[in-house]
């Protein structure tokens, strides 16, 4: 039987983008939000914007071109619950461990 999420993950664990690029869990939390709660189209500005900013282009490179890939699986337009989670966890499908932001809170 084929599963269309089994496929992505593989493919996206391919991408010498994905695997090459420092992802933060903080990043990749706001990503999956604005996907989840928006969409493909919004989504796509929102990581435009963050391409033309230094800290996060690269970062935004990499999901830019996971989000192309996940607008070819129909699951993902009818759940887009599962785009948020692939998201969440593109560190551990690149077969990385995610890193946390350097920045530390004032109350701390």
């Amino acid at each position: 039987m084929n599963d269309p999420i089994r496929e992505l993950l593989q493919q996206i664990g391919a991408s010498k983008t994905v695997t090459s690029t420092k992802l933060f869990a903080n990043f990749l939390d706001q990503v999956g939000e604005v996907f989840e709660l928006y969409g493909f189209g919004t989504t796509e500005v929102f990581l435009l914007e963050k391409q033309e900013r230094a800290d996060t282009s690269r970062q935004a490179q990499a999901a830019l071109e996971v989000l192309a890939m996940m607008e070819t699986v129909p699951l993902i337009h009818k759940r887009r619950a599962i785009g948020r989670t692939i998201f969440k966890t593109l560190p551990t499908i690149a077969g990385r461990t995610p890193r946390h932001s350097q920045r530390r809170r004032a109350n701390r």
